[in-house]
Parts: structure tokens; sequence; C-alpha cells
């Protein structure tokens, strides 16, 4: 065992003994915190154990595997001298600090998410300015940061013993090579034969994620940002898709030529209406007193959605900002990995503006944000608009911010502004206008709101300022041709025991113009997707697009929804629900609205043919260049 375990590992064991240790704490950290939502049988403790040690060890041989070589090439020399004990040292150190804070970090995340690290981990990462500050504004790093170097310093002086015994030990090749090699093989092994995909062991979500490694979870996100869906997901013959496509995206009146564009006509004069999309940070119905809520956070929203056409049955396609932009612009469901809006090959696509812009508005971006976050400069400015974000505002135009963006009256106040301009220079307009102020840290400015910086008060803040943006608006010559659109991006948390909690996705819609719609309740279950053929028909426009959304107002009957996470698609269709997963998979679920609950239901194949020609078609259409404007003539 001695040559085997040879002491000139001990740095690399005493790493493992942390990372191990950290792994259990973590996890029974994280099972205390959400000790409901498990499934606690000594049979669902024993699956967890086993795949929680598979992916523990098979981490470990990425995260050591550079030392591991290290320690089978260095020779004695160098392995025993001063330069080297130093440097050894320091990695230790490092290494610990790492660990350290990737435990916070991930107990953090798991707060905010219920899961382990996915896609959104790894955006942050890249995007560092403004999640550096969110961090240093949500979370309390004086206190955080020292104790991460005092634990850090506390284990380097435990295992320091077995570190210098490491350094002073002479050893042959054959002797230092049986037990890394060992672990360069696993490593190997690992990258060719595991996914990743641990998700068959258990219908819980929660024990599924507490049984992931939050590293190994990270890179697996990082090297997984865009899924192809034939490769993975289940298929159908292509041309029957297209077919089935094109005959559930049929209204009538309507009419869809041979290469799966629709003509949305109209009998009526084309009016040119000015269109101000409001698409608001996190906001869940169930925030709204309309929905149920009792909190008095919404009192503006609520009160014009009786004067409004009030959708009640919404649905966001996903759990990301850029998820909402991709609905709503594109009219175009959720394909797996990211958004379109994130992904290369997205410039002069048809969107919701492109028949305004030919017809000569003005269609402009406005974000209290750095729009390079998430790609969204880039998206709009390569789709006809023009762009205006933080760097766009002036120094008097700015009163409070925070990691995020500048308050969310500085932007309504930036867009009333925007308006005015276009308005006297004889320009219609439509303007994308994305807030922020709802979004960790949720501070804002106090002087016309006194609630905690929490999500609550962030929630109010933001309907105080929308409130403010349409009353000052009101008294504009341009307000009564003007058709304001409020949509949540996504709900504030899509988490729960099943992949796709269908009620998690519920969100407020509210098309809002007193001079223009009658007030009306739509009730029925709609999608993000259906807003921007919806409020173009609101103008008569004439328009050929690759829209797979519907107008509601003209015949609706299809009570239908789709919802995503980053690899799952669901489809929903009055009541029952089809989830599409990696390895052709798919589940069927019965929607309970009273109880908001999902049990499984029988498998119906028409449902399921539907659910895949969405879907498959929809990627079939972007990756075959069809949402391109040159394309549909």
């Amino acid at each position: 065992m001695e040559k085997i375990f040879h002491k000139r590992l001990n740095i690399i064991f005493s790493i493992f003994i942390l990372f191990i240790s950290l792994q259990i704490i973590d996890r029974l950290t994280i099972f205390i915190y959400s000790y409901a939502n498990f499934n606690k049988s000594l049979i669902d403790f024993l699956k967890i154990l086993g795949v929680s040690l598979l992916y523990d060890i098979i981490t470990f041989s990425y995260f050591i595997i550079f030392p591991v070589i290290v320690v089978i090439l260095m020779p004695y020399k160098i392995y025993s001298s001063k330069i080297y004990k130093v440097l050894a040292y320091f990695y230790f150190i490092l290494n610990s600090i790492i660990l350290f804070f990737n435990s916070i970090a991930n107990y953090y995340f798991w707060d905010e998410f219920q899961v382990r690290y996915n896609f959104v981990a790894v955006d942050y990462l890249i995007y560092t300015n403004e999640v550096l500050k969110n961090i240093k504004e949500s979370y309390p790093l004086g206190i955080l940061i020292p104790l991460i170097l005092i634990f850090s310093i506390i284990i380097y002086f435990i295992f320091k013993k077995k570190i210098n015994e490491a350094l002073q030990t002479k050893t042959t090749l054959k002797e230092r090579s049986i037990l890394p090699i060992g672990i360069i093989v696993l490593f190997f092994i690992s990258l060719t034969f595991v996914n990743g995909s641990n998700e068959t062991f258990s219908d819980n979500k929660y024990n599924i994620e507490l049984a992931k490694n939050d590293i190994y979870s990270f890179f697996e996100a990082y090297n997984k940002n865009e899924i192809d869906y034939n490769s993975f997901y289940l298929t159908y013959d292509n041309n029957s898709v297209l077919k089935r496509l094109n005959e559930l995206r049929f209204v009538p009146g309507q009419v869809i030529d041979n290469n799966g564009y629709a003509f949305f006509n109209s009998n009526g004069e084309e009016k040119k209406y000015n269109i101000i999309m409001i698409t608001v940070e996190s906001l869940s119905a169930e925030y709204m007193k309309a929905f149920g809520s009792n909190l008095n956070i919404t009192p503006f929203l609520d009160s014009i959605a009786h004067h409004s056409l009030f959708c009640t049955n919404y649905f966001a396609t996903g759990t990301r900002t850029v998820r909402g932009i991709e609905a709503i612009m594109l009219s175009f469901p959720p394909t797996p990995g990211s958004s379109i809006v994130r992904r290369p090959n997205n410039e002069h696509i048809f969107n919701f503006a492109y028949p305004l812009i030919q017809r000569g508005y003005t269609a402009k971006f406005i974000y209290g944000g750095y729009g390079y976050f998430d790609n969204m400069n880039y998206f709009f400015e390569h789709n006809g608009f023009q762009i205006v974000d933080r760097n766009k505002f002036n120094s008097d135009e700015k009163t409070f911010a925070n990691a995020w963006g500048l308050c969310d009256e500085d932007l309504m106040n930036k867009t009333l502004k925007e308006a005015d301009n276009d308005y006297k220079s004889g320009k219609n307009f439509f303007y994308f206008v994305l807030t922020t102020s709802n979004h960790r840290p949720y501070t804002f400015p106090t002087n016309h709101i006194k609630m905690p910086f929490e999500r609550e008060g962030a929630v109010r803040y933001t309907d105080y300022a929308i409130e403010q943006l349409i009353k000052k608006a009101s008294k504009k010559d341009w307000f009564k041709n003007t058709i304001f659109v409020i949509s949540a991006d996504h709900c504030a948390n899509s988490a729960g025991k099943t992949s796709l909690p269908i009620h998690k996705y519920k969100i407020p819609l509210i098309i809002y113009a007193p001079n223009i719609i009658k007030p009306q309740v739509f009730d029925k279950i709609i999608s993000q997707i259906d807003v921007a053929p919806t409020v173009l028909s609101l103008l008569n426009l004439k328009y050929k697009s690759a829209f797979i959304g519907k107008n509601i107002l003209n015949n609706y009957d299809d009570n239908r929804a789709f919802i995503s996470s980053y690899q799952k698609v669901g489809y929903v269709k009055d009541d029952k629900i089809v989830v599409l997963d990696l390895k052709r998979k798919y589940n069927f679920f019965q929607y309970d609205r009273k109880d908001l609950t999902m049990k499984e239901a029988p498998v119906d194949e028409k449902l399921l043919f539907d659910a895949v020609a969405y879907y498959q078609g929809a990627f079939y259409i972007f990756k075959n260049n069809k949402l391109k404007v040159d394309k549909i003539k």
C-alpha cells in the first residue's frame, strides 16, 4: 500500500480530503436548507450517495490532473527545493481558498435558483463586471472573505506536516506513478464516457440536484451552452414535422406559403400607432393583486389592468431575460440551450419591429444597464434598432444605479425623452424598454418607496416607475396614438420539485392604450411568442413573417404555451404538459390549477407529435436561416 499511496502524494491526498469534506458539508447544508423538498427514503439516500461519490471522484480527477502530472515528472532535486516548497504552500492555500469560496458561492447560488451551477453561472463568470458589483452589493463580503482566508490558513497548518513529508520524500519514477496514472486514466475515461446526465435515478428534481457536483456542473454547462436538437431529442420525419407545424400555426384569414412563411392580412386601414414594449425584470404573476397577492406591491399595474387587454394565463418561455427577449421579439419558441439572442448568426432576423421599420418607424432598445451583457446590444443593433443603454444616458439623467443598471425611474424618464424627440421629428417609434430594478441586490431610490431593499420593495418600486412613465406620457401629444405593452421577461423563481413547474412560469401581460383598445380580460392560455402578432394586429398591418406565435384576438382557441429550462422544453396544451428531454426522453403531466400540482399522465401520441413539431420545426427554421429577412419575400 505504501508504494501505491506514496508520501509524495500527500499534497494531492490533503486536497482530496478537503475537497470531499467540503462536498459533504455542502450537501448537508443544502439538505437542511431545503429539507421539505427531498424524497427521504433509505433507497433515495443510497442513490444520492452513490451518484454523488461517482461525480465527486470524477470531478477531483479533473481538478487535480495538472499537479498529478507534476508529481510524476518532477525530479527530486527540484521537488525538494526551497522555491518549489514555497510554490507548493502557495498552491495548497490557493486551492483551499478556491474550494472554500466555491462552497459559499454554491450555497448562495442554491439560495437563489435551487439548483447546482448551470449556464447562468457560466454567464455570470463571463460578465464579471456586473457580477462582481452584484456580489459586492448583495452579500456580506466583509465577513465572508476574511472567513475564507482564516479557514484556508487553518487548513494549511493542519496539513503542513503532510506537505513537508511529500517534499522531502525520495522515490523512483515507478513508485510515484502507480496511483497518479490511475487518476489520469480515470480522467480520460470520464471525458469519453461520462456526460453528466444523472437524472434517471430519481423523479425528484431536488434529489437530482443534491447528488450533482457543483464544479462538474459548472464546466458541463460551459461545454453544453448550445444543444443540437436533432442529436439529443425525440424527432420525427422532417417533412411531416414542418407540415404539422404549419397546421398548428394556421389561423383563419392567414395564408402560409410553401416555404412556411405566414402572411398576416387585415381588411382595415393600416394604423400608425407607436409601441412602447416594457419588459419587466422577474415580474411573477403572483406579485399582482389580480392573481391573488395580498402584498399590495403592484397597485398601479393592478389599476390599469382593468382598463387594458389583460391576459391572465400568460406564460414565460424560459427563466432568463434573453429567453423573454427571444420570445417577444421573434415570436419563436425556446429551443434547447442558449437563447437566439446569444447565439451566432442572429443578425437580420424578422422581428416584432421589422414591419414597422419597413414603414419608417424608429426602433430603439432602451436599457439602464450596459447592453453588451448577454449580447443584447449586438442582437438589437443587428436587427434594426438604435441602442440607448447606460452609455447613452447623460450625467444629469443618472440619479441612482446599482450593479445591474440605472434605476427604473431614470429608465422611464429617458424613454419619455426619446419619445418626445422622435415625435418632434415626425417619427413613429417602437421601443423595447428593459427594466433592472427588480433584480438582486434590489436597491432603488427611497424618496417615494419606503420599503426594505428586498424583492417586494423592488417590485413596488418598478410599479411606481411605470406609473410615473404612463402618467407623464398621458400628458403628451403622442400618448393617444401609443400602445403600451407590459410583460415580464420571466418569473422570479422557476424552481420546483418537477423539472418544469408550470405555475412558476406564469407572468402578467397588460396591453394598455385607452384610446385604442377596449378593456378585456383574456383568460385563455397564451405564450410570450403571441405578443408580436397580437400587437401588430392592432395596427392592421399586412406582412409576411416566420412568426410561430398567433394573434390571440383572431378566434384564438389553442390554449397552449411553451416553457423551458436550459435542457428541457415543455409544451402546454390545456391542462396537459409534454416535457422533452435529452436522450430522446419525454414525460407527460396533468396540471391541477387549483392546488398547482403536476402529476404524471399517460402518453398522448398526438400531443407528443405536436410538441415535437413545434420544437423540431423551430430548430430547423433557425438552423436553416429561415428567420432571415432576405428569405421572407
